[in-house]
Parts: C-alpha cells; structure tokens; sequence
C-alpha cells in the first residue's frame, strides 16, 4: 500500500493544534487517536473486545480536553 499524507487539526484545552500524519489510510477513529498521541495522551487502540473502538477512543480524548478532531488528505 502506498503511504499518504494526512493533516490532522484538534483543539487541546482549548488550544488549536495541526499536524501531519504518513499512513496508507485514515479513518475518523485514526484521527482521534493520533490527536490524542500527539497531545501526549495513553490510550488504548485496536483492541478485538472493544465493540464501538471509535466510541471508545472519542469518550477518552474528550475527558483528556481534546475536541473538534478533524483529518484531509494533503496532496504530495
């Protein structure tokens, strides 16, 4: 698979943070993960007993202070 380029923009505390993420996919669930990593945030990801994961990875950034996660696709 070949590697993209992703810009993932999150507010942290109220702070407007951006970045750019290499991966072969992103998914709303991956956008919320990695914001939650870049803010320095312990989450557990990817684990096979968690039904809703997306559900579960949004409730924990969000008590962590993180919202308005948002991802595009940056052209090379």
């Amino acid at each position: 698979m070949k590697h993209k380029r992703y810009e993932i923009s999150y507010c942290h505390k109220g702070e407007a943070k951006r970045f750019v993420q290499i991966d072969t996919r992103m998914s709303e669930e991956d956008a919320w993960y990695y914001a939650s990593l870049h803010s320095k945030i312990d989450l557990a990801y990817g684990q096979s007993d968690v039904r809703n994961a997306t559900q579960v990875v949004r409730l924990n950034a969000i008590q962590a202070g993180i919202s308005g996660v948002t991802w595009n696709l940056v052209p090379y």
